[in-house]
């Protein structure tokens, strides 16, 4: 048992996964009701953690590769067949090394976040190698912070997760 944040957790699931989670218990927080958050490869039913942004009252739209587990719009991240400027915010969580080029997925995220818009998104660094179909690429901070300044973003925060054994 883990007691972080005065919340209890039972530790039942990848201690990877509880980083992830945690991420976005801190930070979903900070989104003011009733924004339009955008979930890039997200799933509104049958979820890998404990994280769940349907509890939060936020305006939510899943867009997804596949369609099910409650998918709003089928399209491919580097093409998102939505007008430009619409989200408050975009969640992508440990999705970015699943894509042979993870600057196209941030350049149309960039494109449908409104001016000063937030992205919280996740991606592994030192995790095995997965499917979910592909598994493409880790790349380190310094490629992020890099990659995201070119794309325009600002302001951005990258936090390590983890320890030695995560």
């Amino acid at each position: 048992m883990i007691i972080m944040n005065t919340r209890i957790y039972e530790i039942d699931y990848s201690i990877a996964r509880y980083y992830v989670d945690e991420f976005y218990f801190s930070n979903v927080t900070k989104l003011e009701a009733g924004r339009c958050v955008l979930d890039l490869g997200g799933h509104k039913t049958y979820k890998r953690g404990r994280f769940n942004i349907e509890k939060y009252p936020l305006q939510v739209t899943y867009a997804n590769l596949v369609n099910n587990n409650g998918t709003d719009i089928q399209c491919d991240g580097a093409q998102i067949p939505i007008q430009s400027g619409v989200f408050d915010a975009v969640i992508c969580s440990q999705m970015l090394e699943h894509v042979p080029e993870p600057a196209l997925i941030l350049q149309e995220i960039y494109r449908v976040l409104k001016p000063g818009g937030c992205l919280l998104a996740t991606v592994p660094f030192l995790f095995r190698i997965h499917g979910d179909p592909y598994d493409y690429n880790r790349f380190t901070d310094r490629y992020w912070q890099s990659l995201l300044e070119k794309t325009g973003f600002i302001d951005v925060l990258i936090e390590k997760q983890g320890s030695f054994y995560t």
